[in-house]
């Protein structure tokens, strides 16, 4: 019995140092969280001198995005600045890859942070699952809140990427859109 003991003792202080050790020596970068959480997953890569992106599909076994969704709030979206007598977005496929590695970035980590270092000229809006599961939702939580209606009815955003990542269980969503000229 003592021995029987001794061996759970020993199991729950491994186990602890174990997790306490994995919480100190987490990886702080978005690449090295997938190799971390998922070895075999597919990393974003991003090179600062070009600012180009390779952006997976699928990102493990766990999540993938939604090209449907993101398209319909593209939709909705410029349907709200037509009604607002402003030009509509223009979808731009380097901002729906900034789009998608934020969204799998919120997933991670629910908040702006990053945003600024990838794309200085864009603004932002995120939402994650909950009541927030369709298109049509998403937008209307968007223009109920000021801040985010503002970015949605800026006059100087001229491009869009959106992104609609599902992972675990829930959908993370994120709308970059940038001051450029057509």
């Amino acid at each position: 019995m003592q021995r029987f003991f001794r061996f759970v003792l020993l199991t729950s202080s491994l186990l602890t140092l174990a997790c306490f050790g994995a919480i100190y020596f987490l990886p702080t970068t978005i690449q090295s969280v997938y190799a971390f959480l998922d070895p075999d997953a597919a990393a974003v890569i991003i090179d600062p001198a070009t600012s180009s992106q390779v952006m997976p599909t699928r990102v493990g076994n766990s999540g993938w995005f939604d090209p449907q969704l993101e398209t319909e709030i593209i939709k909705l979206i410029n349907d709200e600045r037509k009604k607002n007598n402003l030009l509509p977005f223009a979808p731009d496929e380097s901002l729906t890859k900034i789009a998608r590695q934020r969204a799998v970035e919120i997933s991670i980590r629910f908040n702006h942070d990053g945003i600024a270092d990838i794309c200085p000229k864009c603004g932002e809006n995120i939402a994650w699952g909950g009541e927030h599961t369709t298109a049509p939702s998403v937008v209307k939580a968007w223009m109920e809140s000021e801040s985010h209606r503002r970015n949605v009815l800026f006059l100087y955003y001229f491009k869009v990427g959106v992104g609609a990542y599902h992972v675990g269980g829930r959908i993370y969503f994120t709308l970059e859109i940038k001051q450029e000229l057509r």
